[in-house]
């Protein structure tokens, strides 16, 4: 069973955005489904009520208390590319940003008989 996963050391190109990290997570035939850890941040000060959201449903954290700053690790365990969604309560979007899972099926390998290279 092998399951890559990409990390970025790059910095991070729009610094209001929710950055997640890794940002890509490679499956293959063996393991189809992306198993990792997520770390989320977002580096600009949040105004309570706000809530951490992963495809539209599922609430991964809530606040009711301001933070200068928001870190979260966050486990993750898909098949499909995963939305991550900064809401306040009225269900606006603060900030977005998506793992992106991606299968990765190997060339198919011509195998030759023995003495091939012969000549």
């Amino acid at each position: 069973m092998a399951l890559i996963v990409v990390a970025s050391c790059n910095v991070y190109a729009d610094p209001t955005s929710l950055q997640l990290r890794p940002r890509v997570c490679v499956t293959n035939a063996e393991a189809p489904s992306c198993e990792t850890t997520i770390e989320v941040k977002y580096p600009q000060r949040l105004e309570p009520p706000f809530c951490l959201i992963m495809n539209h449903t599922q609430a991964v954290h809530c606040s009711e208390e301001a933070v200068p700053f928001l870190q979260l690790k966050v486990p993750v365990m898909s098949a499909k590319s995963v939305l991550f969604e900064l809401q306040d309560d009225h269900g606006n979007v603060i900030a977005a940003s998506t793992l992106q899972v991606a299968q990765h099926t190997p060339p198919k390998r011509i195998r030759r008989g023995i003495g091939w290279n012969i000549l």
